[in-house]
């Protein structure tokens, strides 16, 4: 009924750089390359959906630590989920109902205005704090993000 195919490739690299007995800076970057195809063949139809992604998602970071079992850490970092396809918009049922509530203005949009959706980005903006206490038995973590995300 639906062939998905997807294809993934990536490099991934990372760097560390000790700033002082305490203090390490981190920077990481992974190139990726996301392709996903489908083939929609229901009710006889023989139809063809492909969209791909190209892209490159950095991560920075900054680890301190206060004490030997306390840490601050601060980090923004991009992360992406590649586009894709909605198969099921090629349907002929569906192609046919998006038309006629488009008629009547119940929708603003075409029967082919989802078929294909971009890619989300996500950016992650980060500071925390992590430990240990109580000779080791007990670890903590707390950390405040905000994330923008888009598409």
């Amino acid at each position: 009924m639906y062939g998905d195919r997807i294809f993934n490739e990536g490099i991934y690299a990372s760097v560390n750089y000790q700033l002082s007995d305490r203090t390490t800076l981190s920077a990481e970057g992974r190139l990726q390359s996301d392709s996903i195809e489908n083939n929609y063949t229901l009710r006889g139809h023989d139809e063809f959906l492909a969209n791909s992604t190209d892209s490159f998602q950095p991560r920075v970071s900054i680890t301190h630590n206060l004490t030997d079992s306390l840490t601050l850490y601060g980090q923004v970092a991009k992360g992406t989920n590649p586009a894709g396809v909605n198969i099921g918009y090629m349907d002929s049922e569906v192609i046919e109902t998006i038309g006629l509530a488009n008629a009547s203005g119940h929708v603003t949009y075409e029967f082919d205005t989802f078929r294909t959706f971009k890619e989300e980005e996500l950016t992650n903006f980060e500071i925390g704090l992590k430990g240990t206490t109580l000779d080791d038995r007990l670890s903590f973590t707390a950390a405040l993000y905000a994330l923008k995300w888009e598409n």
